[in-house]
């Protein structure tokens, strides 16, 4: 999941807008019926044929084998296809519309995400439209108009302010582009990291409005913007044109609302129920009464709809504040989303309410189900925020070292991490220290890692970072002097601590990656532990876990037999860090991980090393390895301690002997390298 951002430094990077770099949208449509297939089609047909083109296309399958196989079979070939690529993937978690919509989040790359209903088309120039406002670097999230388009006729009783029951505009929303306090999710955009702060769609009831309400409450000098040009044409099928429909929506959405303004706390703000109740009052069923005067009867039944739709969301408001109370004398805590924080750093919910039916969503997460338990959500949550601690400050409870840490550093200020240094640095380096490859690549590469050595000059890359489409890791940085102290200051405070927990550090290596925007580095594990620092830019860092523990001894074995620790298939997320300057992640050996780069250049830095007891299981993997190239089949580590002393013994000689032979003053520089293959992580530059 993705876990929300630390607060905006001052050292953060330089926004797309004033690098001068256009901003990037992933369109996200979440689907959850065969029922609407055909409008599904006309939904991503839409959002492939606009005059700004999307990065990326996602539609999400909100818990529906046979659509998740259907789509995939519809869209096989566009995940890859220029320019618009069409990715079809599950909600992973057990809500809906809310979870569906951060399944996908997750994974976007654009700087912007914009959301857009499986019963919606857009015009074509809707994603330019929306994306107009994101000039300003005030503007956090923009909404445009969904149009209803009704399979029947419209019914002369509905009045237009309320048009919101169906999830379109409605009368007494800007007729201009101007701020707005709740944006309709059918046709809404949201800055990505501004979603990842607030811990993303945090429900499946009210999910457009919550979303709101957190991002102005965490960001209140920042505007939410409405442009009502920005068009897209939403289905509206002809039984929600009946009486009963409008009056379920109206009772059971704001019924809905008490608990979803009780979760948001200091968020939570009515003064845009309150100022629609008075617009609809002196203005709606004004117009409604000035009409029948003028001959048309459908006026008054109109203004009459609207003091009744009125009453009824007042009865539901009522209700729903009768129904807190009531849950709270029989105990039940205030909080339906409690958090529980696992060591791995990943956040699950859970719904405790006993007996209690979930109300009718705002648009469209009614749509989905009635009978509604959130369950775990991705991006769920803003836990209270603590300051994380500095390497030497790390505490060596019984999470560490074999889950990931979170902690702060000041290497984004060391004078020896410019673009510039690290340019000279790379053409300083040997060339088969310098690894290279394009920047756009998938998340999975199974086989392999990319080439050494293929750049003459590859400070030039970097100094042409901006425009390159490329990442580069330097391999081995720590041969220079001063980045042999830089590392050697930063492990020299952790190593009290591992001393006790898995014994002295062994192999200490360092590594500096530079990447174009926007770039990805596919997902892989490394064997050795490793202390990830951003110094410049941004970029989101997921970890993952391994589906059982077969799948991981079998990807153990594929790293030693030579895969690079590039994994085959994409692992549950467990956790997700953004990165910003000053930010670093501790990665245990073994833990999948992948990186999404954000929108600048980016520069980081990796420490590594083995321990005394990660020394000894690599030598048992090594040896093991040497004896399947004979089509054995040895026995897994921790199986016969006599067995693995009697490995561990063979290759140690093995590393003795190699020692001697290739001189003991400059295998002393570099270390033993216990017989095993080049770390992957260098591959992959994470």
């Amino acid at each position: 999941m993705l876990r929300p951002s630390p607060p905006i430094a001052a050292d953060q990077p330089q926004s797309a807008k004033s690098m001068n770099m256009p901003l990037t949208v992933s369109v996200v449509i979440c689907t959850y019926t065969e029922n609407r297939w055909n409008l599904l089609l006309r939904s991503v047909a839409s959002a492939q044929h606009q005059s700004r083109t999307p990065a990326e296309i996602f539609v999400c399958v909100d818990h529906n084998d046979a659509l998740l196989r259907r789509c995939q079979q519809q869209w096989a070939h566009d995940a890859a296809s220029p320019p618009v690529p069409v990715v079809v993937l599950a909600n992973k978690y057990r809500g809906r519309v809310g979870s569906a919509r951060n399944s996908a989040a997750e994974v976007a790359c654009g700087d912007i995400v914009a959301f857009l209903d499986d019963d919606a088309w857009a015009d074509p120039d809707w994603l330019e439209r929306l994306l107009s406002p994101y000039e300003s670097e005030h503007t956090v999230a923009v909404g445009g108009a969904p149009m209803p388009e009704f399979e029947g006729t419209r019914p002369g009783w509905f009045p237009l302010e309320f048009d919101w029951v169906f999830g379109c505009t409605y009368a007494g929303l800007p007729e201009k582009q101007a701020p707005l306090a709740r944006l309709i999710g059918a046709n809404m955009s949201v800055r990505r990291l501004a979603l990842v702060e607030i811990g993303g769609f945090q429900s499946d009831d009210h999910d457009d409005m919550v979303m709101c309400h957190r991002l102005m409450h965490l960001r209140p000098t920042e505007q939410i913007v409405y442009e009502p040009m920005a068009r897209v044409h939403h289905f509206v099928p002809t039984e929600r044109t009946t009486w009963r429909y409008f009056w379920r929506r109206c009772f059971f959405v704001n019924k809905g609302k008490v608990e979803a303004f009780r979760q948001m706390e200091g968020a939570a703000n009515l003064s845009a129920d309150l100022r629609f109740v008075g617009r609809s009052v002196s203005q709606g069923v004004s117009l409604g009464l000035r009409q029948t005067l003028t001959g048309d009867l459908s006026g008054a039944a109109r203004a009459v709809s609207i003091l009744v739709g009125i009453g009824l969301a007042g009865a539901g408001h009522v209700a729903g504040q009768a129904q807190w109370h009531l849950l709270r004398v029989r105990g039940w805590q205030p909080s339906p989303r409690q958090f529980i924080r696992h060591a791995s750093g990943s956040q699950r919910v859970r719904s405790e309410r006993p007996g209690v039916e979930e109300p009718f969503d705002s648009p469209p997460s009614g749509e989905h189900h009635r009978h509604t338990i959130p369950g775990r959500q991705a991006l769920v949550g803003r836990p209270v925020r603590q300051i994380p601690p500095t390497i030497g400050q790390i505490p060596f409870d019984g999470a560490f070292p074999e889950q990931p840490v979170e902690f702060i550093h000041d290497l984004h200020h060391d004078d020896r991490l410019t673009l510039e240094s690290i340019a000279d640095l790379a053409d300083r380096l040997p060339r088969r220290s310098v690894i290279h490859d394009t920047a756009a690549q998938p998340l999975l590469v199974p086989q392999g890692g990319p080439p050494r050595g293929a750049l003459a000059r590859p400070g030039d890359v970097i100094r042409d970072l901006r425009s390159a489409n490329a990442w580069l890791t330097l391999l081995n940085v720590e041969d220079d002097p001063a980045f042999a102290e830089l590392m050697n200051t930063m492990l020299d405070q952790l190593e009290p601590g591992m001393l006790t927990k898995q014994g002295k550090m062994r192999n200490r290596v360092a590594f500096v990656f530079v990447s174009s925007p926007n770039s990805v580095t596919p997902v892989h594990f490394d064997i050795e532990h490793s202390l990830l620092m951003q110094v410049s830019g941004s970029k989101t860092l997921s970890t993952g876990g391994f589906e059982s523990e077969a799948v991981r001894r079998h990807e153990i074995n594929r790293y030693w037999d030579g895969s690079h620790g590039r994994i085959e298939a994409l692992p549950q997320e467990l956790a997700t860090y953004p990165l910003t300057p000053g930010r670093g992640v501790y990665i245990p050996a073994g833990v999948p991980h992948w990186v999404h780069n954000g929108p600048d250049i980016s520069m980081s830095v990796t420490l590594t090393y083995f321990t005394a007891a990660s020394v000894r299981e690599n030598r048992i993997e090594d040896f093991n390895s040497r004896l399947r190239r004979f089509h054995l089949n040895p026995r897994e580590p921790g199986r016969s301690a006599p067995v693995d002393a009697a490995k561990i013994g063979a290759m140690g000689g093995w590393a003795l002997a190699r020692l001697l032979r290739s001189g003991i003053a400059g295998a002393t520089k570099r270390g033993d390298r216990t017989g095993q293959v080049e770390p992957s992580c260098r591959v992959e530059g994470s």
